[in-house]
């Protein structure tokens, strides 16, 4: 039996934060829809990082009738942050790593979503006065690692955060862009989509239905995409968004046995599936010139510099909580530490993720430092707020757990052992070994 879902989210809220080592090619006012992919390539060499925060509040689905069947309070939270680097001038990478956050009958859970990694190639490049778009090919693979199956009942199958099968879609991005007149533009999304899904072991209660004794084989049918947007510059920072995506995924079949049919929440077998989403917007670029940073100075906390310091923060904070942990130490949070404005040298060992306020921190080359150490660039004294700078030298090695205040600096080749405190301000000399709460010089080292 086939029937049309149409899928209305009361609320959708969407922060993009970009930061790329070089100015992108795209006009600058704007920041692009809620879902169509863009129609080129990130530039070669370049970074990109964007982090998507949505919230969907689920009331009621469509039926084939266009009856409105309503649902229980079904409230999610994803964060997706998306990492693109361009391999050459003409392709690029990209990896989406979402976590997602369920609310439903006073349950409450989360978890890790499926991971995408996305191999994009241009093939077409829009030219001036020329009718031939810009358009990007895709070919992405998503693995099942959120949780799909032997679900508790109990949470309502908030614990439900991915679909548990191996999939492989490609992906057709057009792109033009019109102009209208030297100050207004419209630049218009067209995305196509083809996705194999492989069939899905399920075991228990399982995204799909069942209860707690199934066991079978699902597949859960092959799905194509068309992703439609369009975007027009009211003003110099303010863009408006219109954008439609369509979807019809093929029959899902079961092979197995159900289990019995008491509690069960969903039916195994489902025909065809539509879904229709409508995502008008408006949004706000940032000039990225602006001093979204505080600089190092007292500022009171009630003023603009405060708040600023305050959001940055936030998102920081937001980063932690999500994807930060769990690529630290390697290459991946060396990039990203030095994406926010912290000066890591060559070859810097970074174990830890507890760096507040990191574009006033820098590290030399050949440094380490240990795991949960923190490196703070802020205090509060007397009503203000008080960033100064954090410096540590080259061939430096800072201990576990150990805790730098602001204003330190920290000469080459010296060391800070483990679970020490250097207090604000502190200076330490080249080769020299400092210990304890407070830490104290205590001998000069020996070896370079």
């Amino acid at each position: 039996m086939s029937y049309r879902q149409y899928l209305r989210p009361w609320f959708s809220l969407c922060f993009i934060w970009c930061a790329a080592l070089q100015a992108q090619t795209l006009p600058p006012s704007f920041t692009g829809p809620l879902l169509a992919p863009a129609a080129q390539t990130t530039p070669f060499k370049h970074h990109n990082l964007e982090t998507y925060l949505f919230f969907t509040d689920l009331s009621g689905v469509y039926n084939s009738y266009r009856k409105v069947t309503h649902t229980p309070g079904n409230k999610s939270y994803a964060i997706n942050p998306l990492y693109s680097y361009g391999l050459t001038s003409f392709s690029d990478i990209q990896y989406s790593i979402p976590y997602n956050f369920n609310q439903n009958q006073g349950a409450f859970d989360s978890g890790f979503s499926d991971v995408s990694v996305t191999l994009g190639f241009q093939v077409l490049t829009q030219k001036p006065n020329h009718l031939l778009p810009d358009l990007r090919v895709t070919l992405q693979t998503i693995l099942p690692s959120g949780n799909y199956q032997n679900l508790n009942p109990n949470l309502h199958f908030t614990d439900a955060t991915g679909l548990g099968s191996y999939q492989t879609a490609l992906n057709l991005n057009f792109g033009y862009l019109f102009t209208l007149n030297p100050s207004h533009v419209v630049r218009t999304r067209l995305s196509l989509g083809y996705t194999l899904a492989s069939p899905v072991k399920v075991t228990g209660y399982s995204i799909y239905g069942g209860s707690a004794n199934t066991v079978g084989k699902i597949h859960p049918g092959n799905m194509l995409t068309l992703d439609a947007a369009a975007e027009f510059n009211l003003t110099e920072h303010w863009v408006g968004v219109m954008e439609t995506f369509i979807s019809s995924r093929s029959q899902l079949t079961f092979n197995g046995f159900p289990g019995l049919t008491d509690n069960t929440f969903n039916q195994l077998n489902k025909g065809i599936t539509k879904a229709l989403t409508l995502a008008p917007a408006i949004e706000y670029a940032v000039d990225t010139s602006l001093p979204i940073k505080p600089k190092p100075g007292v500022y009171p906390l009630a003023s603009l510099d405060t708040i600023k310091w305050g959001l940055c923060g936030a998102f920081l904070r937001l980063v932690y909580l999500t994807f930060l942990n769990f690529i630290t130490p390697s290459f991946l949070n060396i990039f990203y530490f030095r994406l926010v404005g912290a000066k890591i040298g060559k070859n810097v060992q970074l174990n830890t993720i507890n760096i507040n306020d990191p574009w006033l921190l820098e590290i030399g080359d050949n440094s380490i430092i240990g795991g949960g150490s923190s490196v703070n660039c802020h205090t509060v004294e007397g009503g203000n707020l008080i960033l100064e700078k954090v410096k540590i030298g080259k061939k430096c090695t800072i201990g576990a757990q150990s805790l730098i205040w602001p204003g330190c600096t920290i000469g080459d080749r010296s060391i800070l052992a483990t679970k020490s405190v250097l207090k604000k301000r502190t200076q330490v000399g080249e080769k020299e070994i400092w210990k304890g709460n407070p830490a104290k010089n205590i001998r000069i080292r020996k070896s370079l």
